[in-house]
């Protein structure tokens, strides 16, 4: 029987297509632009739902609000730590390789200057104080509060009742995922038609500067694993980086070859716990929730697209601009969805917030693949490892009495798999 095209392989051949419709017809081709502009606003049109819903569906798979109280809140400190790192190794990478330094797009409109804000009135306007008209007007930090509030309000319920919520909401997230998957279908065709409109306005320029977009964005993630996954594994818990490596392998591969924390959710499950001996019921909560509000890849993708797209338009990024991307950055990494193509979303969030043009993200579109199994490895690492953290400091984890370990920790050669 012959193999179904997958939809990763259909957005490349899409991407390829679109550059030789670009250089053959070039600004013909700019009757197309309505495909790439309503496949954008299918992806946005779905942004608020799927991350209201998927946040409490994470939350509210908690036992009890002490739960939450307690490994709940220690999760999301490692989460918000480790993804203000990611996002600002993304700025650091921006600065060093300078990714769009030369790119000049003389086409483009130049965007709007962001509004100047304070760090008062940013914390400020993270609070809602209409939860349905932030879910309107699209505001989507004060979204994911009011989820977060919703989520807690649920754990407080009796239990048959919190039961009755929990599983609607799960099933309604599954909905929203379904319904992604739909538009993502559309995908080759969209971003065939914004990359041919793309390189039909702008010349085939813009590939050098996005080969070093791929770099800086692979250097940012391997310096955060160095620097942040693999000491915290050894001052928590005690594991070497070998050891950690070889039991992640089919956790690694499953997120390259799906580019899904979604998919490669129960892999990491089993994987946490029948090869790592994690705690079942931390496993069973920090996973998932883990899959919808922790994304470190996504977090250094945000830093590094702000800085680029800075140095191309000779945009300013003061102190004050990279504590906005920082803040951006890491709240939209609370919800962005586990699926492929699903950084899209909140790209197209993040550069609106931002004052910048949706264009320069929609350029990164058709090679998004080679990035995304880095950024998929990165998420689903940072996540694992979250466990690890949580497991060991609420004592439910320790190397020496797991049989799943050796007593003491070694740094061992890599065995085959």
């Amino acid at each position: 029987m012959k193999k179904k095209m997958g939809l990763s392989t259909k957005i490349v051949i899409g991407m390829f297509a679109g550059v030789v419709l670009g250089l053959l017809f070039g600004s013909y081709i700019n009757v197309f632009q309505i495909v790439g502009d309503i496949f954008m606003r299918l992806l946005t049109m779905a942004v608020v739902p799927l991350i209201f819903i998927n946040i409490i569906a994470g939350i509210t798979q908690m036992d009890d609000i002490k739960g939450f109280g307690r490994t709940g809140i220690k999760l999301f400190i490692y989460y918000l730590c480790t993804m203000t790192v990611a996002v600002m190794l993304g700025v650091i990478f921006g600065f060093l390789i300078e990714p769009g330094v030369g790119l000049v797009l003389d086409q483009a409109a130049k965007p709007p200057s962001p509004e100047k804000i304070t760090f008062i009135k940013v914390i400020t306007d993270f609070f809602p104080a209409n939860g349905i008209g932030a879910m309107a007007q699209g505001k989507l930090v004060q979204v994911i509060l009011f989820a977060i509030f919703i989520g807690i309000a649920t754990l407080m319920l009796p239990a048959e009742e919190k039961k009755r919520i929990s599983g609607f909401f799960t099933l309604m997230a599954k909905l929203m995922i379904r319904l992604i998957m739909i538009i993502m279908e559309l995908s080759p065709y969209g971003i065939a038609a914004l990359t041919a409109v793309t390189v039909a306005k702008f010349g085939t320029s813009i590939f050098g500067p996005l080969a070093k977009f791929v770099i800086a964005i692979y250097l940012a993630m391997i310096v955060q694993v160095l620097i942040v996954y693999f000491p915290v594994l050894f001052a928590f818990v005690r594991i070497w980086p070998l050891e950690f490596i070889r039991r992640s392998a089919p956790i690694w591969i499953t997120a390259a070859t799906t580019c899904s924390s979604q998919a490669t959710l129960p892999v990491e499950m089993e994987t946490a716990q029948n090869k790592m001996g994690l705690p079942a019921k931390i496993v069973n909560f920090a996973l998932p929730l883990g899959a919808t509000m922790n994304s470190d890849g996504n977090a250094a993708w945000f830093g590094l697209i702000a800085v680029f797209t800075a140095q191309i338009f000779g945009l300013p990024m003061d102190a004050g601009s990279i504590l906005q991307v920082a803040f951006l950055g890491v709240v939209l990494c609370l919800g962005s969805p586990g699926l492929p193509g699903g950084i899209f979303v909140a790209t197209a969030i993040f550069m609106t917030a931002l004052g910048y043009p949706i264009e320069v993200s929609a350029m990164l579109m058709g090679i998004f693949r080679v990035m995304d199994i880095g950024l998929t490895i990165m998420n689903t690492t940072g996540d694992v490892v979250g466990v690890f953290v949580v497991s060991g400091i609420e004592k439910e984890f320790d190397r020496k009495t797991s049989s799943y370990w050796d007593a003491a920790p070694t740094n061992p050669k890599v065995d085959a798999i």
